[in-house]
């Protein structure tokens, strides 16, 4: 049901996307729309522009965050805090997604 629902009401509209941010759980629902690892396939996709191309990014928690832009996979390394430093995660994808964004405005 999951990938139906992707197939008719989300992927059409890849086609409009330069940027895909996503976390890796929410990649997992993806992997059936394709052969390739997810964001090789989202990536990859055709885009209505046909101008740039997409890039895809998956945010993993404490773990790498993986970029994928014409059709390489870059792996980048999440700063561990202390846990005596860290007062609330709430929002923290969010708040990647603001950066991310404020950065690719510039």
């Amino acid at each position: 049901m999951r990938t139906l629902f992707w197939r008719v009401c989300i992927l059409p509209h890849f086609l409009l996307f330069s940027f895909v941010l996503f976390r890796a759980p929410f990649s997992s629902s993806l992997s059936s729309l394709s052969s390739s690892p997810p964001s090789q396939g989202i990536a990859a996709l055709p885009k209505a522009s046909g101008l740039k191309s997409r890039t895809v990014v998956i945010t993993q928690g404490s773990s790498d965050t993986i970029v994928v832009k014409e059709g390489v996979v870059t792996s980048y390394p999440v700063e561990l805090l202390p846990k005596e430093k860290l007062v609330d995660t709430n929002g923290a994808g969010d708040a990647f997604v603001g950066g991310f964004l404020a950065q690719v405005r510039r």
